[in-house]
């Protein structure tokens, strides 16, 4: 049995890098993103510095969970409907969803590298 998801007010502040905000059912959603983030205190910018298949997370096999035995499940729903006055969100960053419907599928993936590099300090 579908449900009916029933919402009066949603509030969203912000909706970030490769993320989704939907209101309605879906079939699939696959929100993907790729962040290479560098945090210097000195301003310095090297030139190819953004290639991303230099770093191996980027191209690295994502493990997949393997099912290894059936579950049964029986599910009663009481009320043909989801209902919420209102939902107020911060964010949503960086391959996420806030989903207001049924979604049959739903494969998200973010890969992020983030490098600090530090002035070093001479020692006497």
């Amino acid at each position: 049995m579908r449900r009916l998801s029933v919402v009066k007010t949603a509030y969203v502040n912000v909706v970030g890098i490769a993320s989704v905000f939907n209101i309605g059912d879906s079939s699939k959603i696959t929100p993907r993103t790729r962040v290479f983030a560098v945090q210097r205190e000195a301003e310095i910018f090297f030139d190819g510095e953004g290639d991303l298949n230099q770093f191996e997370i980027f191209s690295l096999p994502l493990p997949v969970p393997v099912r290894s035995e059936f579950v049964r499940t029986c599910i009663i729903n009481e009320n043909a409907a989801i209902n919420a006055q209102y939902v107020k969100i911060l964010g949503v960053s960086t391959a996420s969803i806030f989903h207001i419907g049924s979604t049959n599928f739903i494969d998200a993936e973010a890969r992020i590298k983030h490098t600090r590099q530090l002035l070093q300090v001479d020692e006497p």
